[in-house]
């Protein structure tokens, strides 16, 4: 039984590690290796959960990809094939008029371990409303649905209807909101969750979150949309959880990050929070073991997702 739907992009992530600095414009340097590997904000966090709760059966992708002459399309797919996940539901295109590939993202990342991510869409630019309507026996299915925003915005809409139709707990990571801010009537649509970092809450409300109580007047307003839980997320600084009456800091642990990299830490707070809730935490808690597993990641050298007992 399907208990869980992700929802969104499936790409194929050029990894260039160790560069000397990020460019500017007319730049270049060196850089120590390069990996080819999967990604998408959804794949990433779908994967995440499956390696979490060690459940990939009960958890279903939906989304759109394309065969390519290089074989790009194929890293995505069969990482959550060796997870288990039912990819069943991913259209797999031998072709398309207009898209020949399929998601891509290109990302350096220095020897400090921050990145830069250049995404080039490809065919999920073609993913659409009616996609998402094909799949709607998986909603009335599923108790959990996880939605981020590196789609366009009618699949998205439909995918935020279908959810609340159902009564599904709809979990929102506006990741892909700062590159189109038509995806703001996305998020305005409310759900269960909202995860933004402080750079999406600002696209989103207007509001620059450089302190704790900027992080409230954000997170307030983000829950007035009609969400029951704000997690906006703050680099070093921790995150700041907004539910019920409750505005809570949380601090992110002590742990040496130095030597990782802060690709996907979103991604993985995502699912350690959603596997929080599937072992029975309340919600402080299943944030402060999300906080945990996002800074878990930050001490990986990319895409590694944490395992249950790193978390213990």
């Amino acid at each position: 039984m399907i208990k869980t739907i992700v929802i969104g992009s499936l790409n194929t992530d050029l990894i260039i590690n160790g560069a000397e600095k990020l460019l500017g414009p007319g730049e270049s340097t060196l850089s120590d290796s390069f990996t080819i590997a999967a990604g998408g904000k959804s794949r990433n966090i779908v994967a995440m959960l499956a390696t979490l709760n060690s459940n990939g059966q009960s958890i279903a992708f939906i989304g759109k990809t394309i065969k390519d002459e290089f074989g790009f399309w194929k890293y995505p797919i069969d990482s959550m094939k060796d997870l288990d996940i039912d990819t069943s539901n991913i259209d797999i295109l031998d072709s398309h008029p207009k898209y020949n590939m399929p998601g891509l993202a290109i990302i350096p990342i220095d020897k400090k371990g921050q990145n830069q991510i250049y995404l080039v869409p490809g065919v999920r630019e073609d993913f659409s409303r009616n996609d998402i309507d094909k799949k709607e026996i998986l909603f009335k299915e599923a108790k959990d649905v996880v939605l981020t925003l590196e789609m366009p915005v009618n699949a998205a809409m439909r995918s935020v209807e279908l959810s609340l139709k159902n009564d599904s707990r709809l979990f929102i990571d506006p990741g892909g909101v700062e590159g189109r801010k038509e995806l703001i009537d996305v998020v305005k649509m409310g759900g269960y969750l909202i995860k933004p970092n402080e750079h999406e809450a600002e696209v989103i409300t207007g509001i620059k979150v450089n302190s704790k109580d900027d992080a409230k007047l954000a997170c307030d307003s983000l829950r007035k949309l009609g969400y029951e839980i704000c997690l906006l997320t703050h680099g070093e600084k921790g995150a700041y959880l907004s539910y019920q009456d409750k505005f809570i800091h949380l601090p992110i642990p002590d742990i040496d990050v130095s030597m990782g990299s802060s690709v996907s830490c979103g991604d993985q707070t995502m699912a350690g929070f959603i596997y929080g809730l599937e072992i029975g935490l309340g919600i402080e808690m299943a944030s402060k073991l999300a906080i945990k597993a996002g800074t878990l990641q930050h001490t990986k050298q990319g895409i590694i997702p944490i395992t249950k007992n790193e978390l213990t």
